[in-house]
């Protein structure tokens, strides 16, 4: 796994003959460590699903994180009981949450269960998720791109 290569601004006081416990701790800074309350992530910063397709009484597809909230990519949630046949335009990475599914396509099928992850190519076709009891699939798209302008990872 290779990192991805992001600017980044050096901090005016930045010191290349620091120690290496010195370097290493610079990236971190950008994060804020402070303990805050469940009661503020959840009023903050948790996304109340919303219902993007129905697909039977048992089946259903939810928008998490999308455009409104970030242009880097979006998040969606499929819950699954029985089974479903669609197709996305779009590649994803999958990752089931909870319970166990089996994903075909005309070629393939590949049992899946908690914690496993997947990638969804484009272009993929129709495929069918099945399962006997619910799964809950977590799919992480990348940004939307608007119709005629590109986006910046083309």
């Amino acid at each position: 796994m290779g990192f991805a290569r992001i600017p980044f601004v050096l901090k005016a006081s930045w010191d290349f003959w620091r120690s290496p416990l010195q370097v290493l701790k610079y990236p971190l800074d950008i994060f804020n460590f402070d303990p805050i309350s469940e009661s503020l992530v959840r009023t903050q910063y948790m996304f109340e699903p919303k219902l993007e397709k129905s697909y039977s009484s048992t089946a259903a597809r939810y928008a998490l994180i999308g455009a409104e909230t970030t242009p880097c990519y979006s998040v969606k949630k499929s819950v699954v009981s029985g089974s479903i046949e669609r197709e996305d335009d779009s590649f994803f990475i999958g990752v089931v949450t909870a319970g166990s599914c089996t994903l075909r396509t005309e070629q393939h099928s590949i049992k899946l269960k908690t914690f496993d992850k997947f990638f969804c190519p484009a272009g993929l076709g129709s495929y069918q998720i099945e399962s006997d009891n619910e799964v809950q699939i977590l799919e992480c798209f990348p940004p939307a791109t608007v119709a005629g302008s590109r986006s910046s990872f083309d």
